[in-house]
């Protein structure tokens, strides 16, 4: 049995097909552009296109989704605000089954998808209580408590990012003010430079200055986990995104936290497991795939 899934992400689409065992037998992508951002018939067109050229060549039992958002997994309906302002505030998961040949749907946040890929595949039901942080152009996460997230009042639970964690001067700001590009975007409004992310950190590894701005993000990170490891007491949290895969991640979080870990009053109760993800970024796609076998489709 074959499933269709996707990965939405602001600048890019993920998807693959997956078999009932959570193996990939195809991936890709494909980039969104500002006008598949912003215009749904668009957005949908790009889904079908790819749907349609892999039906070819398998038989799809369902649609599992990950995205951005607020997500109502089981109304299928996706609030909030993302980098895809078009995918909000109307029954997507109908209109996607409705285009996809009438296939039922299941769509997750991407924080919760992530967590339960870590939970499932990367981490092989080994712990019941997982955190994973993503990071890239904000802070997103994900809490599996004994294989399940469990639905809150407003389907935002474990939006981390939206923390207000950073102090400057008067003002208290969340914490992905200093995710990956944030971080870039404080150093290039600072330093008057267009830096992307990427060059930022490849600079950090040598220049006093830029690794100053990257200090703050390491710090911002270790201070994240230990509030999320003193607020929710999980088994392990598992830090992803692409910046996890430098060479140099593990050894500057590491001195983060140790430095936190400086202080006995802050820490000494905090409990949790902290490592760096293995799973790359096939974790949504997993946990899309988990999120529609083991927890349900959406009511259409």
């Amino acid at each position: 049995m074959n499933y269709m899934v996707f990965d939405f992400g602001g600048t890019a689409v993920k998807y693959a097909v997956m078999d009932e065992h959570s193996t990939i037998l195809e991936k890709g992508s494909y980039p969104l552009n500002q006008l598949s951002q912003t215009n749904f018939e668009l957005f949908l067109q790009a889904l079908l296109t790819q749907y349609s050229s892999l039906k070819e060549k398998y038989d799809f039992a369902g649609i599992a989704i990950s995205s951005p958002g607020f997500v109502d997994s089981e109304k299928g309906i996706v609030h909030g605000f993302s980098a895809i302002p078009c995918i909000h505030e109307f029954p997507i998961a109908q209109a996607i089954s409705k285009a996809l040949d009438g296939l039922p749907v299941a769509i997750a946040n991407d924080g919760n998808c992530s967590a339960y890929g870590e939970y499932y595949i990367g981490l092989k039901q080994a712990y019941k209580n997982v955190v994973k942080i993503v990071c890239g152009s904000g802070i997103g996460g994900g809490y599996v408590q004994n294989g399940i997230i469990h639905p809150t009042a407003h389907m935002a639970s474990s939006e981390f990012g939206f923390m207000p964690l950073v102090q400057e001067g008067d003002k208290v700001l969340s914490w992905s003010t200093y995710s990956v590009v944030g971080t870039a975007v404080h150093y290039n409004y600072e330093q008057n430079a267009a830096l992307e992310a990427i060059e930022l950190f490849d600079l950090a590894e040598s220049q006093a200055l830029e690794k100053s701005y990257t200090d703050k993000f390491y710090h911002y990170l270790a201070m994240g986990c230990l509030i999320i490891s003193l607020a929710l007491d999980p088994d392990i949290i598992l830090i992803g995104g692409a910046i996890s895969t430098r060479d140099s991640f593990s050894d500057n979080l590491n001195q983060a936290l140790a430095n936190l870990e400086k202080d006995e009053a802050l820490t000494k109760y905090s409990n949790s497991l902290i490592q760096v993800s293995k799973l790359g970024n096939d974790g949504n796609l997993y946990g899309a795939l988990y999120n529609f076998i083991h927890i349900g489709t959406c009511k259409q």
